[in-house]
């Protein structure tokens, strides 16, 4: 697959590595081959590319300056200066990791660092700077001003059914709109996460190092299914995907790796399959069962896995394990605005009436979160919340 948009040069840890303009910053860092890309705050264990989607904190870095930035969100520029933030000496060989060996099973600090009272704060110190992920920020100018805005809609998801209402409520000739992922979105342009939802009916949105309140006549909720990894033992070293990862490394014509193993199943996996296809990548193994699964096998990066197939115990060699967790209604947002919510047996979802209206006057949902799973359904359901959302404002 050739690579598109121009060359661009940025600086890695204090070497300049390659990317090109369809990258975001992780993507980059996987094509250079970087496979660590931070250290999990209690053990310090190695963490990689893993959600691909900015719901985890896996791949957080510090970026020109600014510390916590998710970079698998983060479009790749010229120049930009990118520093891995957790591990000593390096994220890379991190000596702190001793604790992921000495504790193997327990390591509560409220239990273990308590006694001689005296050292109280030593303690806390020491914790503290252990937990932390890196420094402050470089200068107090990283970050612009809050910004307030209003509009009439404001839509967060840009997922098959927030896109069909979109495109039903700019035709009807509303221009006063804003559109906000969350967290998914196209790396082509700044990333927009919709983060909170307040009392005054404000909602937060972070639009890259700049954050926003947001005051909106109607608000549409229409973000989806959040992927869910597994509960599997080392589960979480480099090596280990889910589907949204895979897809922004393969649609880059990046090979996320050369023996995989998918683990799960839900209906990604037939997608995940193509794309593999595509790079190259060898499938060689697939564990529906994940409970049958002994171990991942990898301190530094994934190298096999260990899995009971009936009496027997299997052992096969790889690369990159891909967890096909449950697909979960994102309702975060909907509980904070105070959403009614419904059980579906197996995941909570947001009660909608027929013309997709919360119980919450002015939110509207659609789609995934309120339990569709057919691609018509979320798209019938688009489009039927669009048309309320027109008629409560007098359209037509």
């Amino acid at each position: 697959m050739p690579l598109s948009g121009e060359p661009l040069d940025f600086t890695f840890n204090g070497r300049t590595v390659r990317g090109y303009k369809s990258d975001s910053i992780a993507t980059a860092l996987a094509r250079d081959g970087v496979k660590s890309f931070s250290r999990s705050m209690k053990f310090h264990r190695p963490r990689g590319l893993y959600c691909g989607s900015g719901r985890c904190i896996s791949c957080v870095m510090r970026v020109n300056g600014v510390p916590g930035v998710r970079t698998c969100r983060v479009p790749l520029e010229q120049g930009m200066v990118v520093q891995t933030e957790r591990g000593f000496p390096s994220t890379r060989f991190d000596l702190l990791s001793v604790f992921d060996s000495v504790f193997r099973r327990q390591f509560d600090y409220h239990s273990r660092f308590i006694r001689p009272t005296f050292m109280t704060p030593f303690y806390q110190y020491v914790v503290r700077h252990l937990a932390s992920s890196s420094r402050m920020p470089d200068s107090s100018g990283a970050f612009p001003a809050l910004e307030r805005k209003s509009c009439e809609v404001l839509i967060i998801g840009r997922g098959i059914s927030g896109s069909v209402a979109q495109a039903r409520i700019q035709k009807a000739g509303v221009r006063s709109l804003i559109i906000a992922d969350r967290q998914v979105g196209d790396v082509s342009a700044p990333p927009s996460t919709a983060f909170g939802f307040y009392e005054s009916g404000e909602v937060g949105i972070q639009v890259g190092s700049g954050l926003k309140l947001v005051k909106a006549r109607s608000i549409l909720l229409a973000m989806g299914r959040a992927e869910t990894g597994l509960s599997i033992v080392n589960g979480d070293i480099p090596g280990n995907m889910l589907p949204e990862a895979i897809h922004q490394l393969t649609s880059r014509g990046i090979s996320p790796g050369a023996r995989a193993v998918l683990v799960g199943t839900n209906e990604l996996r037939d997608r995940v399959r193509r794309q593999l296809e595509a790079v190259h990548s060898s499938i060689v193994a697939e564990v529906q069962d994940a409970s049958s699964v002994v171990q991942v096998l990898g301190g530094r990066a994934v190298r096999g896995i260990e899995y009971s197939e009936g009496r027997t115990s299997k052992t096969v060699s790889c690369d990159l394990v891909i967890q096909l967790g449950p697909l979960v209604p994102a309702v975060e947002l909907a509980q904070q605005a105070g959403c009614e919510l419904r059980s579906s047996g197996s995941f909570w979802t947001v009660r909608v009436d027929a013309e997709g209206r919360t119980s919450v006057p002015g939110v509207y949902a659609c789609g995934g979160i309120t339990g569709l799973i057919r691609e018509d359904e979320r798209i019938s359901s688009g489009e039927a919340v669009a048309l309320s959302m027109l008629r409560s404002r007098g359209g037509p």
